[in-house]
């Protein structure tokens, strides 16, 4: 198996924005380019879910105790998608009785900047970590550290749960509500330019409207980590099937009968398992409420208007079909021939196109082979 996995990088040239980035000269922006969360992670789409039985988890390995977090886990309190729903409690599924006023939710973050003294963080860069569905900062236990020791502001808010769904009878994680959270959430805690936005799997999604949507905070780079595509994924087929799960499980009166509904339908499609049936839950109402197939234009749109863009994916993606992504950067003009080629140990096998003197791939520090099999290579400006 480890010969045959293999990592791919895709860049865009940079047109010259890289020489106004903020970040230090040669500073690690994606330091391996991974999370801590390997496969379960990956999720965006993964719909199955079965309890494992006794003997199986005999078998199982004991658990890995996560590395100390030296960060503050703060907590902001923030009101959001007042708007959003008093337009699509007229015509939206699931959501004809989304509160008008909006919902209040309480986001856990992390914010590097805020665990030094003031005078270290006046002008540092800042850096924006968005994890997928299930997930939250913790993912990225070893992506933070590097550029944290080198001054950079990394901030990563949690996505809620289904527990805010369950108490509000709304937010079924749409890209859109999640769009709204988010630039509400950086205004909570007075954002308004981000250096770098880093995303991972299903956080494409509302990255991508704020990339390219008027009034939204200013990102001068992008890196997005094993995205979840712009077409179709295996793991929420067959569509029609999955759409109504979805839209039924917002309704409280089917929850119950749905969740048993759900392992026949995972058994049936055999998609990759999760552990959690609420995880499990939550990942496929992203990935349905995702608007994915307006993915392709907003990329593409991104890649036109020069900001400095890296995507890193594995061609034995579980959750996700390769072919989805290898569309989506020749979708930006970057061939399967121009994309930078590793192998399972994060040795480089081939150079892509792209190298322009202010951005380059280049390797670090291996880690454990997770966040499909992405190791050892950086982002350098």
């Amino acid at each position: 198996m480890q010969g045959t996995v293999k990592t791919f990088l895709s860049l865009k040239p940079c047109k010259n924005v890289c020489t106004i980035s903020r970040l230090p000269p040669k500073i690690l922006l994606c330091r391996g380019l991974l999370t801590s969360r390997s496969q379960g992670q990956i999720e965006a789409v993964a719909t199955q879910v079965l309890e494992p039985t006794a003997a199986a988890l005999k078998k199982q390995p004991a658990p890995v105790e996560p590395p100390e977090w030296p960060y503050t886990e703060r907590t902001v309190k923030v009101h959001t998608c007042a708007k959003l729903y008093q337009d699509w409690r007229k015509w939206k599924p699931g959501y004809q009785n989304a509160p008008p006023e909006g919902v209040e939710v309480e986001l856990g973050y992390m914010h590097t900047g805020l665990d030094r003294p003031v005078a270290q963080r006046t002008g540092s860069p800042t850096v924006l970590l968005l994890h997928g569905a299930p997930g939250s900062y913790r993912d990225f236990t070893q992506l933070v550290p590097f550029p944290d020791s080198q001054g950079v502001t990394v901030i990563s808010p949690r996505w809620p749960d289904l527990r805010l769904s369950y108490r509000t009878g709304t937010f079924w994680h749409s890209a859109e509500e999640k769009t709204q959270l988010l630039t509400d959430f950086l205004k909570a805690i007075n954002i308004s330019k981000v250096d770098m936005l880093v995303a991972h799997s299903s956080a494409i999604y509302p990255t991508l409207n704020v990339m390219t949507r008027p009034g939204m905070p200013q990102v001068k780079a992008v890196a997005l980590l094993a995205p979840a595509g712009h077409q179709l994924v295996r793991a929420i087929r067959p569509l029609p099937l999955m759409r109504a799960f979805a839209v039924h499980y917002t309704n409280p009166r089917y929850q119950g009968f749905m969740r048993h509904l759900g392992i026949a339908i995972m058994k049936y499609t055999r998609n990759p398992i999760k552990p959690n049936i609420e995880d499990a839950i939550m990942s496929l109402q992203t990935m349905i409420f995702s608007d994915y197939e307006e993915a392709g234009d907003k990329i593409k749109q991104v890649a036109n208007s020069g900001i400095p863009l890296l995507i890193a994916f594995s061609e034995n993606d579980r959750a996700i079909n390769p072919e989805v992504i290898f569309n989506m950067v020749d979708l930006i003009g970057t061939r399967n021939q121009d994309l930078w080629l590793y192998d399972a140990d994060g040795k480089l096998v081939r150079k892509g196109k792209y190298n322009c003197s202010d951005k380059e791939i280049s390797t670090a520090q291996s880690y454990p082979s997770i966040m499909s099999q992405v190791n050892r290579q950086c982002l350098l400006f």
